[in-house]
Protein backbone atom coordinates (compact mmCIF):
# COMPACT_ATOMS: atom_id res chain seq x y z
CA UNK A 1 0.00 0.00 0.00
CA UNK A 2 2.88 2.42 0.65
CA UNK A 3 4.37 1.86 -2.80
CA UNK A 4 7.73 0.88 -1.31
CA UNK A 5 7.41 -2.78 -2.31
CA UNK A 6 6.87 -4.64 -5.57
CA UNK A 7 5.70 -8.28 -5.67
CA UNK A 8 5.77 -10.93 -8.40
CA UNK A 9 4.28 -14.42 -8.03
CA UNK A 10 4.32 -17.14 -10.66
CA UNK A 11 3.12 -20.71 -11.17
CA UNK A 12 5.23 -23.61 -12.39
CA UNK A 13 4.99 -24.94 -15.93
CA UNK A 14 3.01 -28.05 -14.88
CA UNK A 15 0.49 -26.09 -12.77
CA UNK A 16 1.28 -28.16 -9.66
CA UNK A 17 1.63 -24.95 -7.65
CA UNK A 18 -1.58 -22.89 -8.07
CA UNK A 19 -1.06 -19.14 -7.93
CA UNK A 20 -3.62 -18.76 -5.13
CA UNK A 21 -1.70 -21.24 -2.95
CA UNK A 22 1.56 -19.43 -3.71
CA UNK A 23 -0.12 -16.21 -2.60
CA UNK A 24 -0.93 -17.82 0.75
CA UNK A 25 2.74 -18.74 1.22
CA UNK A 26 3.59 -15.12 0.43
CA UNK A 27 1.29 -13.96 3.24
CA UNK A 28 2.84 -16.47 5.63
CA UNK A 29 6.29 -15.06 4.91
CA UNK A 30 5.05 -11.59 5.78
CA UNK A 31 4.28 -12.96 9.25
CA UNK A 32 7.31 -15.23 9.79
CA UNK A 33 10.01 -12.98 8.28
CA UNK A 34 10.51 -10.02 10.61
CA UNK A 35 12.03 -7.97 7.77
CA UNK A 36 8.68 -8.20 5.98
CA UNK A 37 6.41 -7.39 8.93
CA UNK A 38 5.82 -3.84 7.63
CA UNK A 39 5.38 -4.95 4.03
CA UNK A 40 1.64 -4.18 3.90
CA UNK A 41 1.76 -1.21 6.26
CA UNK A 42 1.03 2.30 5.04
CA UNK A 43 1.06 5.58 6.97
CA UNK A 44 -1.22 7.27 4.46
CA UNK A 45 -4.97 6.78 4.45
CA UNK A 46 -6.41 4.80 1.57
CA UNK A 47 -8.17 6.51 -1.32
CA UNK A 48 -11.70 5.29 -2.10
CA UNK A 49 -12.47 5.51 -5.82
CA UNK A 50 -15.76 3.58 -6.14
CA UNK A 51 -18.32 1.73 -4.06
CA UNK A 52 -17.03 -1.83 -4.46
CA UNK A 53 -15.75 -3.98 -1.60
CA UNK A 54 -12.06 -3.60 -2.60
CA UNK A 55 -11.92 -0.06 -3.90
CA UNK A 56 -9.31 1.31 -1.48
CA UNK A 57 -6.24 2.51 -3.37
CA UNK A 58 -3.08 4.39 -2.45
CA UNK A 59 -1.24 7.46 -3.66
CA UNK A 60 2.16 6.34 -5.01
CA UNK A 61 4.85 8.54 -6.63
CA UNK A 62 4.98 8.14 -10.41
CA UNK A 63 8.74 7.49 -10.44
CA UNK A 64 8.15 4.40 -8.27
CA UNK A 65 6.04 2.93 -11.05
CA UNK A 66 8.83 3.54 -13.55
CA UNK A 67 11.33 1.85 -11.26
CA UNK A 68 9.15 -1.21 -10.63
CA UNK A 69 8.13 -1.46 -14.29
CA UNK A 70 11.78 -1.81 -15.26
CA UNK A 71 12.40 -4.45 -12.59
CA UNK A 72 9.26 -6.37 -13.46
CA UNK A 73 9.97 -6.33 -17.19
CA UNK A 74 13.54 -7.60 -16.77
CA UNK A 75 12.59 -10.26 -14.22
CA UNK A 76 9.66 -11.48 -16.31
CA UNK A 77 11.91 -11.95 -19.34
CA UNK A 78 14.40 -13.91 -17.24
CA UNK A 79 11.84 -16.26 -15.68
CA UNK A 80 9.63 -16.74 -18.74
CA UNK A 81 11.60 -19.84 -19.75
CA UNK A 82 11.79 -21.28 -16.22
CA UNK A 83 9.59 -24.18 -15.14
CA UNK A 84 9.59 -23.62 -11.36
CA UNK A 85 7.17 -21.51 -9.27
CA UNK A 86 8.46 -18.29 -7.77
CA UNK A 87 7.62 -15.48 -5.39
CA UNK A 88 9.76 -12.38 -4.95
CA UNK A 89 9.45 -9.06 -3.17
CA UNK A 90 11.50 -5.99 -4.05
CA UNK A 91 11.70 -3.35 -1.31
CA UNK A 92 12.74 0.23 -1.98
CA UNK A 93 14.70 1.67 0.94
CA UNK A 94 14.21 5.43 0.73
CA UNK A 95 17.00 6.18 3.23
CA UNK A 96 19.62 4.38 1.11
CA UNK A 97 18.02 4.95 -2.30
CA UNK A 98 18.47 1.20 -2.80
CA UNK A 99 16.37 -1.83 -3.62
CA UNK A 100 16.51 -5.13 -1.72
CA UNK A 101 15.04 -8.35 -3.08
CA UNK A 102 13.50 -11.09 -0.94
CA UNK A 103 12.98 -14.46 -2.61
CA UNK A 104 10.39 -16.75 -1.01
CA UNK A 105 11.02 -20.48 -1.00
CA UNK A 106 7.91 -22.14 -2.43
CA UNK A 107 6.95 -25.22 -0.42
CA UNK A 108 5.40 -28.31 -1.99
CA UNK A 109 1.61 -28.02 -2.11
CA UNK A 110 -0.85 -30.82 -1.33
CA UNK A 111 -4.49 -30.91 -2.39
CA UNK A 112 -7.26 -33.00 -0.83
CA UNK A 113 -10.97 -33.16 -1.61
CA UNK A 114 -13.16 -33.44 1.50
CA UNK A 115 -16.88 -33.30 0.76
CA UNK A 116 -17.57 -30.16 -1.25
CA UNK A 117 -14.33 -28.55 -0.06
CA UNK A 118 -10.91 -28.50 -1.68
CA UNK A 119 -8.20 -28.34 0.97
CA UNK A 120 -4.76 -26.92 0.15
CA UNK A 121 -1.85 -27.30 2.58
CA UNK A 122 1.92 -27.31 2.12
CA UNK A 123 5.11 -28.97 3.35
CA UNK A 124 5.99 -26.14 5.74
CA UNK A 125 2.75 -26.58 7.66
CA UNK A 126 2.93 -30.40 7.69
CA UNK A 127 6.48 -30.44 9.04
CA UNK A 128 5.72 -27.78 11.65
CA UNK A 129 2.85 -29.67 13.31
CA UNK A 130 4.54 -33.09 13.01
CA UNK A 131 7.77 -31.77 14.52
CA UNK A 132 5.88 -30.14 17.39
CA UNK A 133 3.95 -33.34 18.04
CA UNK A 134 7.23 -35.28 18.31
CA UNK A 135 8.70 -32.72 20.70
CA UNK A 136 5.74 -33.02 23.10
CA UNK A 137 5.54 -36.81 23.24
CA UNK A 138 4.46 -38.80 25.20
CA UNK A 139 1.80 -36.13 25.76
CA UNK A 140 -0.81 -34.97 23.29
CA UNK A 141 -0.55 -31.39 22.07
CA UNK A 142 -2.11 -29.10 19.48
CA UNK A 143 -2.92 -25.54 18.54
CA UNK A 144 -5.00 -23.53 16.12
CA UNK A 145 -4.96 -23.50 12.32
CA UNK A 146 -4.15 -20.35 10.36
CA UNK A 147 -5.27 -19.91 6.77
CA UNK A 148 -8.05 -18.56 4.60
CA UNK A 149 -11.46 -19.45 3.17
CA UNK A 150 -12.54 -19.02 -0.44
CA UNK A 151 -16.29 -19.46 -0.11
CA UNK A 152 -16.97 -18.76 -3.78
CA UNK A 153 -14.94 -21.74 -4.96
CA UNK A 154 -15.15 -23.84 -1.75
CA UNK A 155 -11.39 -23.80 -1.16
CA UNK A 156 -9.73 -23.87 2.26
CA UNK A 157 -6.09 -22.87 2.63
CA UNK A 158 -4.25 -23.97 5.77
CA UNK A 159 -0.84 -22.37 5.86
CA UNK A 160 0.39 -22.23 9.47
CA UNK A 161 -0.38 -22.92 13.11
CA UNK A 162 -0.21 -21.01 16.36
CA UNK A 163 1.12 -23.79 18.56
CA UNK A 164 -0.14 -24.86 21.98
CA UNK A 165 -0.56 -21.80 24.27
CA UNK A 166 1.35 -21.92 27.59
CA UNK A 167 -1.82 -22.46 29.66
CA UNK A 168 -2.79 -25.59 27.69
CA UNK A 169 -3.17 -28.92 29.50
CA UNK A 170 -1.19 -31.76 27.90
CA UNK A 171 -1.42 -35.37 29.04
CA UNK A 172 -0.62 -38.74 27.40
CA UNK A 173 -4.28 -39.33 26.46
CA UNK A 174 -5.87 -35.86 26.65
CA UNK A 175 -5.26 -32.35 25.38
CA UNK A 176 -7.07 -29.17 26.41
CA UNK A 177 -5.97 -26.14 24.41
CA UNK A 178 -5.40 -22.98 26.40
CA UNK A 179 -6.05 -19.37 25.37
CA UNK A 180 -3.16 -17.33 26.78
CA UNK A 181 -1.86 -14.89 24.17
CA UNK A 182 -3.90 -16.52 21.41
CA UNK A 183 -6.21 -13.64 20.55
CA UNK A 184 -3.29 -11.23 20.52
CA UNK A 185 -1.31 -13.43 18.11
CA UNK A 186 -4.24 -14.00 15.76
CA UNK A 187 -4.91 -10.25 15.72
CA UNK A 188 -1.24 -9.64 14.91
CA UNK A 189 -1.39 -12.08 11.98
CA UNK A 190 -4.55 -10.46 10.64
CA UNK A 191 -3.04 -6.99 10.93
CA UNK A 192 0.22 -7.93 9.18
CA UNK A 193 -1.62 -9.62 6.28
CA UNK A 194 -4.53 -7.14 6.02
CA UNK A 195 -6.91 -9.94 7.09
CA UNK A 196 -5.81 -12.29 4.32
CA UNK A 197 -4.86 -14.87 6.97
CA UNK A 198 -7.10 -15.72 9.92
CA UNK A 199 -8.15 -18.41 12.37
CA UNK A 200 -9.67 -21.35 10.47
CA UNK A 201 -9.79 -24.27 12.91
CA UNK A 202 -8.15 -26.53 15.48
CA UNK A 203 -5.61 -29.35 15.54
CA UNK A 204 -4.33 -31.80 18.11
CA UNK A 205 -2.16 -34.89 18.19
CA UNK A 206 -2.74 -38.50 19.17
CA UNK A 207 0.00 -40.48 20.96
CA UNK A 208 2.16 -43.15 19.34
CA UNK A 209 0.34 -46.39 18.65
CA UNK A 210 -3.01 -44.69 18.08
CA UNK A 211 -4.68 -43.87 14.78
CA UNK A 212 -6.36 -40.61 13.80
CA UNK A 213 -9.90 -41.75 14.46
CA UNK A 214 -11.68 -39.18 16.66
CA UNK A 215 -12.37 -40.05 20.28
CA UNK A 216 -15.59 -39.27 22.12
CA UNK A 217 -13.99 -36.08 23.44
CA UNK A 218 -12.90 -35.16 19.91
CA UNK A 219 -16.45 -35.51 18.65
CA UNK A 220 -17.78 -33.37 21.48
CA UNK A 221 -15.21 -30.66 20.76
CA UNK A 222 -15.97 -30.81 17.04
CA UNK A 223 -19.70 -30.38 17.66
CA UNK A 224 -18.92 -27.25 19.67
CA UNK A 225 -16.66 -26.02 16.86
CA UNK A 226 -19.41 -26.59 14.27
CA UNK A 227 -21.78 -24.34 16.22
CA UNK A 228 -19.09 -21.71 16.76
CA UNK A 229 -18.09 -21.47 13.09
CA UNK A 230 -21.71 -21.61 11.92
CA UNK A 231 -22.20 -18.15 13.45
CA UNK A 232 -19.72 -16.79 10.88
CA UNK A 233 -21.10 -18.93 8.06
CA UNK A 234 -17.87 -20.95 7.94
CA UNK A 235 -17.11 -24.68 8.09
CA UNK A 236 -15.65 -26.31 11.19
CA UNK A 237 -12.17 -27.76 10.63
CA UNK A 238 -10.25 -30.16 12.85
CA UNK A 239 -6.93 -31.87 12.14
CA UNK A 240 -5.79 -34.94 14.09
CA UNK A 241 -2.08 -35.80 13.77
CA UNK A 242 -0.91 -39.34 14.52
CA UNK A 243 2.49 -41.01 14.44
CA UNK A 244 2.26 -42.10 10.80
CA UNK A 245 -0.61 -40.14 9.25
CA UNK A 246 -3.03 -37.27 9.71
CA UNK A 247 -6.75 -36.74 9.16
CA UNK A 248 -8.70 -33.58 8.41
CA UNK A 249 -12.38 -33.29 9.33
CA UNK A 250 -14.40 -30.53 7.66
CA UNK A 251 -18.05 -29.87 8.61
CA UNK A 252 -18.59 -33.54 9.54
CA UNK A 253 -16.80 -36.04 11.75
Amino acid sequence: PSGNDFVMLGEDKNKEYPINAIEMQYYRNIVTNTRLNDHLYSKAEGVRYSNSCRDISSTVPQDYFGMYSAIGSKFFKDIAIQEEPFASIWHFDESRIAIDRYSINIEKIYKEKIGKWTLLIDEFFIQKVRRFRSERLPNETGGILIGSFDLEYNIIYIIDSVLSPPDSQEWPMTYVRGCEGLQREVSRIQKLTLNNLEYVGEWHSHPDGHDCMPSTNDRTAFSWLVELMKIEGLPAIMLIVGDENSSFYIEHM
